[in-house]
């Protein structure tokens, strides 16, 4: 899961269920390289040119990659 938001400082989320979450929450501020995403799938959260950057940039090596806009807007893209 990313979580973007590249010019700001990273603000903690707050999503239920998220204490059980064992996957991996990376914030923009972090990524470096699409390599973290290897064969995952990934989540992007956020609706700004850095969370499409990052979603696009996954898909070349993500298994699957999800991104969620705000608003109830969610987009997936799945390898074939």
């Amino acid at each position: 899961m990313v979580c973007t938001g590249a010019n700001n400082d990273s603000v903690p989320l707050e999503i239920e269920g998220m204490d059980t979450f064992t996957g991996e929450i990376i914030y923009m501020q972090d990524y470096r390289t699409n390599d973290v995403f290897r064969d995952k799938t990934v989540l992007v959260i956020g609706n700004q040119s850095s969370a499409g950057d990052v979603a696009a940039d996954a898909s070349h090596v993500a298994k699957q990659v999800h991104s969620h806009m705000g608003y109830g807007v969610l987009q997936s893209t799945a390898k074939n």
